[in-house]
């Protein structure tokens, strides 16, 4: 069996510093603000009847991403919080490669979310623009966006990794690979071109359906 890696003096003082700490706990309150969030808004969600069922689906789909990048991400701040308060001179590196699976958990949360926008922008812009939007319709859609968001959401860490040996170690398994450290800087990039893009189709989408609201 191998000898663990130890994280280097510099990591051990930012594990350390009280701010970093701080910071960690804050992370974790406002992980358990989103838990009581999502349960009233997945209340409100089922039992407003003005939802279609396909929007409804998005609508909940949005809150799984949500939820599951606060658990993982809650995960990695315990597990920081772990490591600051454990009186070692070796603090045990994690390998890179065992923690893609929990990087794509992660991610997944946080693509989930912004792909799941966009996918009911196009729900919506389906219900807006097609002729005959029924019930057996909307579903379908509503099924066929689901499914693309989720693949897309859990295929990302694997698109961002695909050529990465895979051979360094990291703090948490929260953090991208060294290796893929370019790549990962233009998926949130790429995050941010699509947040605004839903910011501003769905300022767009709104206005066009009042414009015909009045007619």
């Amino acid at each position: 069996m191998s000898s663990p890696v130890c994280a280097h003096k510099y990591e051990l003082a930012r594990l350390a510093s009280l701010n970093f700490q701080i910071s960690q706990l804050v992370y974790l309150i406002s992980i358990f603000s989103t838990f009581i969030s999502s349960y009233y808004a997945y209340k409100i969600v089922h039992r407003k009847s003005i939802f279609q069922n396909s929007t409804k689906l998005l609508l909940f789909q949005n809150l799984f991403s949500a939820n599951l990048h606060q658990i993982f991400y809650g995960l990695a701040a315990i597990d920081r919080l772990y490591k600051a308060y454990l009186q070692d001179s070796c603090i045990p590196l994690r390998a890179e490669v065992d923690c893609v699976w929990f990087l794509e958990c992660l991610v997944a949360g946080i693509s989930g979310m912004i792909y799941g926008q966009t996918g009911l922008l196009v729900e919506r812009a389906c219900a807006t623009f097609m002729m005959d939007y029924e019930k057996k319709k909307s579903m379908t859609t509503g099924l066929l966006i689901a499914f693309l968001v989720l693949v897309l959401s859990f295929g990302t860490v694997r698109i961002i990794v695909w050529d990465d040996k895979l051979d360094g170690y990291a703090l948490s398994c929260n953090a991208f690979p060294k290796g893929s450290a370019e790549r990962s800087s233009t998926f949130f990039s790429v995050c941010t071109c699509i947040s605004l893009f839903n910011l501003l189709m769905s300022v767009l989408l709104r206005k066009y359906n009042k414009k015909f609201e009045y007619r």
